[in-house]
Formats: C-alpha cells, sequence, structure tokens
C-alpha cells in the first residue's frame, strides 16, 4: 500500500485523477472508485493503467457496471469477472447489485460455530444489519451460559441456531441495487412564504 500511495505522490503532476484515487479509494490492494460521467471514467481508466505501468505494476482485475468501459484481453491482460467481492460485499456487475454469500455449517454447534457464522456475515454496509443483531443478541445469550469455545450448545440453544441458520441461507438471495439515485438530476425547490 505503500509503495501504490508513493507512486500517486510520484506521478501526481502526470496522472492527476489516478493519483487522487490511489491517495483515497484503496483498500488493501484494491482500488474501490467511480466517475460521474462515461469520459471521466474513461480517463480514469487510461491513467490507472498508465500510472500502475509507471511503477512496474499491473491491474489483475478490472470491474464495471457499463460495456463501454469494459476491456478486452488483446490490449490489457486482466478479466472482468461478473462477481467480485470487496470488503465482505460481493458486486454483481451486470446487474450493478450488492448481493451476499453466506455459508454456515450445522455440524457441530458450538460456540465457535456461532461465532463464526456471523463473521461470515460480515455487512459494512449495513444491509444486513437485523439479521446480524438477532445472530448477535443469541451469542449473547450463549455467553451468559458460560459455555466454552467448543463446548456443544444445550438442545434448547442448539435448536434455535438451527433454526435461524437454516432461515440464514435466504440471505443468498438479497439483491440490492447499488446505485439508489435516478440517472437524471433532481432539483429540490422549496418556497417559502412569510405572508399574513
Amino acid at each position: 500500500m505503500r509503495t501504490l500511495k508513493q507512486l500517486a505522490i510520484d506521478e501526481r503532476k502526470r496522472y492527476p485523477a489516478a493519483a487522487a484515487v490511489l491517495e483515497s479509494d484503496l483498500y488493501m490492494d484494491d482500488v474501490l472508485s467511480g466517475s460521474d460521467d462515461l469520459e471521466t471514467a474513461k480517463n480514469l481508466q487510461r491513467e490507472l493503467i498508465d500510472i500502475l505501468s509507471s511503477g512496474t505494476m499491473s491491474l489483475h482485475k478490472w470491474c464495471v457496471n457499463t460495456a463501454e468501459l469494459a476491456v478486452n484481453g488483446e490490449s490489457y491482460p486482466f478479466s472482468n469477472p461478473e462477481e467480485t467481492k470487496t470488503l465482505g460485499v460481493v458486486w454483481k456487475s451486470e446487474t450493478d447489485c450488492f448481493c451476499f454469500k453466506v455459508a454456515s455449517e450445522e455440524f457441530g454447534v458450538t460456540k465457535r460455530l456461532v461465532l463464526s457464522t456471523i463473521a461470515r456475515a460480515f455487512d459494512p454496509l449495513g444491509i444486513l444489519g437485523p439479521v446480524v443483531t438477532k445472530a448477535k443478541i443469541f451469542l449473547q445469550k450463549l455467553w451468559l451460559l458460560n459455555l466454552k469455545g467448543d463446548d456443544p450448545l444445550p438442545a434448547k440453544e442448539a435448536d434455535e441456531w438451527l433454526q435461524f441458520s437454516s432461515a440464514l441461507q435466504n440471505v443468498n438471495d438479497i439483491e440490492v441495487d447499488r446505485c439508489i439515485l435516478r440517472e437524471t438530476r433532481l432539483d429540490r425547490n422549496t418556497w417559502l412564504c412569510g405572508c399574513q
């Protein structure tokens, strides 16, 4: 990461848009960025490829939600997967929506398994808030039972967890549009009248 930040500092004059993105839209080795219009996005794409090339680096994947920005394998040696996962959230580029992939194991129900399942439902956007909250409340109940991590859950709690775990699979069917705003700009006009 430090190398990418230094590259942004060194190449800021030649690639201003890419440098700004590398400084502010970088998470580990993933760049999560976008643009308001197609021309700006094309310019950013070209600058990112060029700035990384100047540092003898290359992109390994490129995910876009518009065909005009998709790249072909002849020009660039990276793929445009239909799904990509960043920060625990899966993004489907073709439909431009977020979805979730939560797997749960149902054998040997222990406090460790419950905690592991809750951790796999990582949701930095808060979309799964009610589901994750219910799971965390259940985990709090387990702490009150003073169980060790690998102790099997009592029958009542194990049944409750298995029911929740089974329902948790419905999370895999949730898809949320990434863009919640309309494509056209909205103007809000407010009229105030101080008349008597």
